[in-house]
């Protein structure tokens, strides 16, 4: 998955396991920061303030940095 518009900084990471990645897509906001401190999203290229930098940058000012959340989406109906 790619974020950003190709600026710096550069930022590649690596979740450690499959219930990692449904854990960042059920709760980007929680989830990222969670996995993170478990060693479950590991930043292999950059720093964990680059990574917040592309995501926060690529928010526009949205709660989420996702732009489609079909778990909230799911909880409001």
């Amino acid at each position: 998955m790619v974020f950003g518009d190709g600026t710096e900084p550069h930022v590649a990471v690596r979740l450690t396991d499959q219930r990692a990645i449904l854990a960042l897509l059920t709760d980007p906001e929680l989830r990222t920061g969670e996995l993170f401190m478990d060693g479950r999203l590991v930043v292999e290229n950059g720093s964990i303030y680059d990574l917040l930098d592309v995501l926060l940058r690529g928010a526009a000012g949205a709660r989420s940095f996702l732009r489609f959340h079909p778990w909230k989406a799911a909880r409001k109906a």
